[in-house]
């Protein structure tokens, strides 16, 4: 299913963002919101979604990742592609915040992320209990992730849900998304280095994946 992205820097070359976190932490929303379409009847994405913005001078895709945990194992398969990240957390959702923080150390690890930036977006703000910037910084243990894994982040508080005002994109998010492409922008030429590469590989580990379950079904048919 194509749903449809953005840009600070000029951005010369097409850009793609994925877009990750827990089920029920508004990415969907998120998403609609960039795109500049309502946000009060959003379907949770089960599998992925992926969305075409035109954001400034730039085409953007986001790939909007399902978050149930069954689903998350498959998020490994769009790193190589994307040049940047955005993990969305439910900020009020106090009883998973140990989940939070046991899934963004996760991904941080992976070496095709490791370098990438990243927009924390603190999401549900809302909400009388959502955590403050500090709040998330210290459940996510994120300052000592980012110097162990040396990876770029921001963290930005925001409400992605229009609350009644129709195509209305909270601004802080509109802040933050800016910051993620600028961010990506200024280190392009290596980005696109590692995404060539690991796209490249990727394809050739598929190819030989698929000669392998031909000759095995040969046998089998043999």
């Amino acid at each position: 299913m194509n749903c449809g992205f953005a840009s600070w820097f000029p951005v010369l070359e097409l850009i793609t963002i994925a877009v990750l976190g827990l089920d029920q932490a508004g990415k969907t929303t998120t998403v609609k919101a960039l795109e500049g379409v309502p946000t009060d009847c959003v379907t949770p994405t089960l599998g992925y979604c992926l969305s075409h913005i035109t954001h400034k001078n730039g085409k953007i895709n986001l790939v909007d990742l399902g978050g149930v945990s069954t689903f998350r194992d498959s998020w490994k398969h769009y790193y190589d592609d994307s040049h940047g990240f955005i993990y969305v957390i439910d900020s009020s959702e106090m009883e998973r915040i140990e989940e939070n923080q046991s899934v963004f150390e996760k991904l941080l690890q992976e070496d095709k992320v490791k370098g990438k930036p990243i927009l924390i977006l603190a999401n549900k703000q809302d909400k009388p209990s959502a955590l403050d910037e500090n709040g998330i910084l210290k459940a996510l243990n994120i300052e000592k992730l980012l110097d162990q894994h040396k990876t770029l982040c921001r963290v930005i508080l925001c409400t992605a849900q229009s609350l009644g005002r129709a195509n209305k994109i909270n601004e802080s998010i509109t802040h933050g998304f800016d910051w993620l492409v600028k961010t990506i922008n200024a280190h392009y030429e290596d980005l696109r280095r590692r995404v060539d590469n690991d796209v490249q590989i990727k394809k050739q580990i598929e190819s030989i994946e698929k000669s392998e379950r031909a000759e095995r079904v040969k046998k089998i048919r043999e």
